[in-house]
């Protein structure tokens, strides 16, 4: 049996100065163990972090044995747990559940959990709920209790209530508890029956989410364990449901029969259930101690992490944004990860950051560690960061975060790239809506526009559609001005031509054969102005038989405005000498 915690993972941030370190701190090779009375915590994170969770879970561990009874023998040895400090280290070492935070893995006897970026404040509630997991199993042995009861029990004891203070209001379960309340989910009969809550490497709950269905199963054993009309007969539930060691085949409805004998009829305690739910109070928020400058230069680096921690939220005062900027370029690897996702979240703005920011981030991205490599794709997604387009270029791995960099950079050189990103199922909607939003830039990608209006997302049809107005419009501005018969100076026509991708756009669009003639026509006379000698090969391939006459015949005369020779070329010449002047320059 795996017991699982479901959350969505916060994003942790980070703090830092520059200062010699391992690369290799953070490796799980290289984590550290803290021993405490009753655990052995081993993560790759911070030692001060095992610590904080060893105590914790020692203060746990009292409650557990007051409710569940002491442990004997060799039960009483050192219980572990392992943390880890990405999601990605913590599925594929720790076998993890996708979604969830933490599990407790009986074939290891061992609670393995994955870091969520916090520094403790909130007590470890995942740590806690697994703990509880784990003490059941090493108090009664391999007894397979219903999912409600397991999991409720669990998110009951999050809140790391004493003897005295049992009917503390888990943060965590509280909300999810209201909103089943008010969809009409909180059903006695769907929390009873709730089977087998893992199934496939996910978590599944038929009927309900499975952060509501935690929910209720808290809400549940927390107003069967704290309400006074209740108390004595849910214990007594508890000790009938334990020494009846129930299976996987009969767990549910044995403990269904014990809680109607002892509880009464349950459809007034369901009445009841949802009366205690509606009158819970949310529980205070924790308030995080105060940032300062000062802390961001420690030589403690857990003290600059929990000082980049607490920034989240704080104003970003001149002489904090140094010490930030320096932070990115950190020795330690998690504070530097935390430091470059603070700075991609709020150092953008109106602050001038240093001119080697780009750099340093640059240097990032070839780190082997792959979270810091994320965050530094992640804060290179600005348009000031032109220069490191060719280094973004040459990125082979986490493509969603290097092309939603490049398309919110907008630069030139990586249309190409955004092309064939746009409308690629496998990125996610924001990357590909980014990679359609910069290419109203790129008057080649009217085709991949047009595709992707068809789109199965309404975020990515909306943005697509946009995008070509945009593109629409611009061509048609530089066709009105070609219809017009007007003069073109030199520098109206250069800015034409940048406007429409320089002469690598110019020439991309008349070498199409999906675009409307006209708009052909139109890019090689703006060629021939702008004197592009660069899009000479592109011109002759116009030339060539099968392309529009009113096509070849722009092209022909661009190439006799660049190049300054006719080479038999005349007007009102007929078709047949025309015919020979085409095969001579498409030849040449």
């Amino acid at each position: 049996m795996r017991s699982v915690v479901v959350f969505l993972l916060l994003a942790g941030a980070s703090v830092s100065s520059p200062r010699a370190a391992n690369k290799q701190k953070h490796d799980w090779e290289s984590a550290v163990e803290v021993q405490s009375r009753h655990y052995v915590v081993r993560t790759n994170t911070f030692d001060t972090l095992a610590r904080d969770l060893a105590t914790t879970l020692d203060r746990s561990y009292p409650l557990f044995e007051d409710r569940f009874g002491p442990l004997a023998g060799r039960a009483r040895i050192p219980m572990r747990v392992h943390l880890h400090r990405t999601r990605e280290e913590y599925m594929q070492r720790g076998d993890g559940i996708a979604g969830a935070l933490g599990h407790f893995d009986p074939s290891l006897d061992t609670c393995v959990l994955v870091w969520r970026g916090g520094i403790g404040e909130a007590g470890w509630p995942i740590a806690v709920h697994e703990a509880c997991h784990q003490y059941i199993r090493r108090r009664h042995g391999r007894i397979r209790l219903p999912s409600w009861y397991s999991e409720g029990i669990a998110c009951w004891f999050e809140g790391l209530q004493t003897k005295r203070t049992n009917n503390r209001v888990s943060r965590l379960r509280f909300a999810a508890a209201i909103a089943a309340l008010r969809a009409g989910e909180a059903r006695i009969e769907t929390v009873l029956d709730g089977r087998s809550l893992v199934r496939g490497g996910k978590l599944q709950v038929s009927g309900l989410t499975p952060a509501r269905y935690y929910g209720l199963a808290w809400s549940l054993v927390h107003f069967l364990a704290s309400d006074p009309r209740y108390q004595r007969a849910f214990r007594r539930f508890e000790l009938r449901l334990f020494a009846a060691r129930p299976s996987r085949a009969n767990a549910a409805d044995l403990a269904r029969t014990i809680l109607e004998e002892e509880c009464g009829p349950l459809t007034k305690v369901e009445a009841e259930w949802r009366k205690h739910i509606a009158a819970l109070q949310p529980p205070p928020m924790l308030v995080a101690p105060a940032v300062y400058r000062w802390d961001l230069a420690s030589n403690d680096a857990y003290t600059r992490y929990a000082a980049l921690r607490n920034l989240r939220r704080a104003p970003l005062a001149p002489s904090i944004a140094d010490r930030l900027f320096a932070a990115v370029a950190d020795s330690d690897v998690v504070v530097r990860t935390a430091a470059t996702r603070l700075f991609a979240n709020r150092a953008r703005g109106d602050l001038e950051w240093p001119a080697t920011m780009t750099k340093t981030l640059i240097d990032a991205c070839d780190h082997g560690d792959p979270e810091l490599k994320r965050a530094a794709l992640g804060a290179l997604a600005h348009p000031r960061m032109v220069t490191a387009v060719p280094r973004l270029l040459r990125q082979r791995d986490e493509r969603d975060a290097t092309l939603y960099a490049l398309a919110t950079i907008g630069d030139a050189r990586a249309f190409g790239l955004l092309r064939r990103g746009a409308n690629d199922l496998s990125l996610s909607s924001r990357t590909r809506a980014a990679c359609l939003r910069s290419l109203a830039s790129d008057p080649s990608a009217r085709t991949v526009l047009h595709r992707a209006t068809g789109a199965p997302e309404r975020s990515v049809r909306r943005v697509a559609r946009a995008a070509l107005m945009r593109l629409e419009t611009k061509l048609a501005t530089v066709a009105a001005e070609f219809a017009s018969g007007a003069q073109v100076i030199m520098v109206s026509a250069s800015k034409q031509a940048a406007e429409l991708g320089g002469t690598r756009g110019l020439v991309g669009i008349a070498l199409d054969p999906s675009r409307d003639s006209r708009d052909r026509v139109n890019a090689c006379v703006l060629l021939g102005r702008v004197h592009a000698g660069d899009s000479i090969p592109g011109l002759q391939r116009l030339c060539r038989p099968g392309v529009d006459s009113s096509v070849r015949l722009a092209a022909l005369r661009a190439l006799v405005r660049i190049t300054g020779k006719t080479r038999g070329f005349r007007q009102a010449q007929s078709a047949r000498d025309r015919e020979r002047v085409f095969r001579a320059w498409a030849g040449s």
